[in-house]
């Protein structure tokens, strides 16, 4: 005979157990960074209220879909982009990103990309278009000197398009790490350099003015002192031509005046003049002189 008493422990046994599992299969925890919607598999239905964290029941066999109850990060690495001029430009962005708590939007998004994860595709895929857009947007120049208003550009339309199409706020954007080609570069620092060196040039401007409008000062006084050096030794020579001229006019006409007299003295005109002269010249000589020369005047007769 079987044990009847046996045979109702089991079964009672096994009740039990299935009870426990039933249980068990109704009870899920959501921990402090977790928001869920619940679903049943058993019966494909998702429910639209959200649970936060703690212990929760639901139908036997049901499971969470879990969203981020906080913002969570996305980062993108050597990015890159062409940006206003055609040149590409490589950077890194990072954003935190956060879906809307609340039943109804969550629920979309469950029906939509099933879970986080594909959600999360999606949300890196229209981050890195809304980066390529805004850096379009933005010249070399402008990337370095307003990267807050490029970072604050993407915010603003990544927070945009998210909340319109995924119900998804953006906290905040940061870009680091801009990065121009190496060509590109290379142009800048030599121009850096010539604009360091006209900067040089202009400083030293006023000093080699000076140093030259000391050199012209100089030269034009050398210039004068020589111009004034040369006049005094011209009106010297002058003065000094202009006395033996005189000297020599006043001898010539003392000797003028002279034979003048002689001739008035003498009663002589101009040839007895040179005949008496060249007899006085002949008798005053030291050596004797044979010269053909008509008889001297004769002064007495």
């Amino acid at each position: 005979m079987v044990n009847k008493g046996g045979l109702i422990g089991g079964v009672v046994l096994v009740i039990v157990a299935i009870i426990i599992g039933l249980v068990a299969s109704s009870l899920k925890k959501l921990s402090t960074e977790e928001a869920g919607l619940k679903y049943n598999s058993i019966q494909r239905i998702l429910y639209d209220e959200l649970y936060l964290a703690g212990l929760h029941t639901g139908p036997p066999g049901f499971r969470f879909v879990i969203f981020p109850k906080n913002y969570r990060n996305l980062e993108f690495r050597n990015m890159k982009c062409l940006n206003k001029d055609g040149l590409e430009i490589q950077l890194d962005v990072q954003f935190q990103y956060l879906a809307k708590l609340n039943g109804k939007s969550l629920k979309k998004l469950v029906m939509e990309f099933e879970n986080h994860d594909n959600y999360k595709v999606v949300v890196m895929q229209t981050a890195e278009e809304v980066i390529h857009d805004t850096c379009s947007l933005f010249n070399v120049t402008q990337l370095q000197s307003e990267r807050t208003r490029f970072q604050s550009s993407i915010r603003d339309t990544l927070h945009t398009r998210l909340e319109r199409d995924l119900s998804t706020s953006v906290r905040d954007v940061q870009v680091s790490n801009i990065e121009r080609p190496h060509e590109y570069e290379s142009v800048v620092r030599d121009k850096e350099s010539a604009k360091i060196n006209i900067k040089v040039a202009d400083q030293e401007r006023p000093r080699l003015l000076t140093a030259a409008s000391t050199k012209k000062k100089e030269a034009e006084t050398q210039a004068n002192i020589t111009l004034d050096v040369a006049k005094t030794n011209a009106r010297i020579a002058i003065a000094k031509a202009e006395a033996e001229a005189k000297a020599i006019l006043n001898a010539y006409e003392t000797e003028a005046q002279t034979y003048k007299e002689i001739m008035n003295n003498q009663g002589l005109n101009a040839e007895g003049l040179l005949a008496y002269l060249t007899t006085r010249a002949i008798e005053s000589a030291e050596n004797t002189i044979n010269v053909n020369l008509d008889a001297p005047a004769k002064t007495t007769y």
